[in-house]
């Protein structure tokens, strides 16, 4: 079985958009979304709670989609979702990915991102060094949510074999 609602999430680094992206180009028929994109408007505002509310319900509820993004989508989310594709990535490579990051992108916004949230450097490896160090309690948040809800499959992925063994599995490959 193939899934039409695809929910990837992980910490911050883990290759959400990466995968989401790829599995988009692979098959046509699912729309990807950055949870990103929802919820900034520019200069890393933050929309409203309502805002991101409406937003996000017009998304999950459509027919097919991927939505990539952090745990804070989860609780919103998850209840539409099909399938689940968790990546639970290594601290040091998800710290190679954030600081590459924090300097491939100097001066510009990201492809997933809304116009105007530039990357600054100092900013960005900020962000990551704060988001590493809560490395812990975002793991356990994940497992508490994802591994003990039972409406759809949760695909747990840590290496890139589970990652190609996944989307073998739920159908997503050529």
């Amino acid at each position: 079985m193939t899934p039409s609602r695809i929910l990837i999430t992980g910490a911050n680094g883990s290759g959400k958009t990466h995968l989401a992206v790829r599995i988009a180009k692979e098959n046509a028929h699912l729309p990807y979304m950055s949870f990103d994109a929802v919820k900034l408007t520019t200069q890393w505002q933050t929309r409203s709670t309502s805002q991101i509310n409406t937003h996000l319900a017009a998304i999950i509820r459509k027919p097919a989609w991927i939505l990539e993004g952090g745990p804070s989508m989860l609780e919103r989310a998850l209840p539409y979702a099909q399938g689940v594709i968790w990546l639970d990535t290594p601290t040091y490579r998800r710290a190679y990915r954030l600081t590459r990051r924090a300097f491939k992108y100097i001066g510009k916004s990201r492809p997933e991102l809304p116009t105007g949230n530039i990357e600054y450097p100092l900013q960005q490896l900020k962000f990551a060094w704060n988001s590493l160090r809560k490395s812990a309690l975002t793991t356990h948040y994940l497992e508490a949510t994802l591994l003990s809800h039972k409406s759809c499959p949760v695909f747990r992925c840590i290496t890139n074999l589970d990652v190609q063994n996944t989307l073998h599995q739920l159908n997503l490959r050529r």
